[in-house]
């Protein structure tokens, strides 16, 4: 996750999400807090996504 954060290619993001079914504690060791605003988000779903 370090690596990530440091690549040059991502710099400069407002924002970087983030799914995870059970590592919460992991992510939020790098800075990952629950998501604000979750009540505005939708999604679409389709055959073959889980």
């Amino acid at each position: 996750m370090a690596y990530l954060k440091a690549h040059p290619d991502l710099q400069g993001f407002r924002r970087l999400h983030l799914a995870t079914r059970d590592a919460h504690g992991l992510y939020g060791q790098f800075g990952f807090v629950p998501l604000t605003g979750a009540d505005r988000w939708m999604e679409i779903r389709g055959p073959g996504y889980l």
